[in-house]
């Protein structure tokens, strides 16, 4: 099965007070699954990573950003891909990636924040069967996101309990 890994799920698994913590752990430690992400997962995770002092145990040194990202993507088991593909679009007169296109058309039914359609967006356009999410406004909306992407969307737990 392949599940697209909103970010919230991933930094929990490294944030002890998170409610998301524990089954964050149980999915991204789960065999058999293929775990996706996308550049856009990079730049979230860098984003959080910058606003938090973070150390290394045993180092001195601060670690950089970038060495902290590829360390998490790799203890998670997190894939990164991206849809190689550009549509025309009307609205905007020329061609645009294929996640932005998609936004785009899902904005209208969805009406989620940016970042979370282009999330949406994602694991559609990389043929995810699922969105796995601990955001209440993507939990809130999975059918109309079945309907529209034909991605399920799920909570952490849910999958942990289904597989």
């Amino acid at each position: 099965m392949r599940v697209y890994v909103d970010t919230n799920v991933i930094i929990a698994r490294y944030m002890e007070e998170d409610e998301l913590k524990q089954s964050a752990d149980a999915l991204l430690g789960r065999r058999g699954l293929d775990l996706l992400g996308s550049p856009l997962t990079v730049v979230e995770l860098a984003s959080v990573l910058s606003r938090v002092r973070v150390r290394l145990r045993g180092r001195r040194k601060r670690a950089t950003i970038p060495s902290l990202v590829r360390y998490i993507l790799l203890d998670s088991g997190v894939r990164i891909e991206t849809p190689l593909a550009v549509v025309r679009s009307k609205l905007l007169g020329g061609y645009v990636p294929l996640e932005y296109h998609l936004s785009l058309a899902y904005a209208e039914r969805l009406r989620l924040k940016s970042l979370d359609l282009i999330h949406v967006a994602y694991a559609s356009a990389l043929g995810a069967d699922v969105l796995a999410t601990g955001d209440r406004e993507i939990l809130d909306r999975r059918e109309e996101i079945v309907e529209e992407a034909g991605v399920d969307v799920k909570h952490p737990s849910e999958l942990i309990r289904g597989a």
